[in-house]
């Protein structure tokens, strides 16, 4: 039973990461499209993508 509690949670911290990671590209390519990057950020997903990599505008 406990080695179904281990599978079980690392397939969902696995598809947590997926999703974070497609939300990340998505946000990117969408600022890379529109030129974006020196106005403040549409949303809060934009934000965080952002700060992640390390091109966010500080005020």
């Amino acid at each position: 039973m406990a080695y179904l509690t281990i599978l079980l949670a690392a397939f969902g911290l696995a598809v947590a990461g997926l999703v974070w990671f497609l939300a990340m590209s998505a946000s990117i390519r969408r600022a890379d499209r529109h030129m974006s990057l020196s106005g403040a950020p549409r949303t809060s997903i934009d934000g965080a993508t952002r700060r992640l990599v390390g091109v966010h505008v500080r005020r």
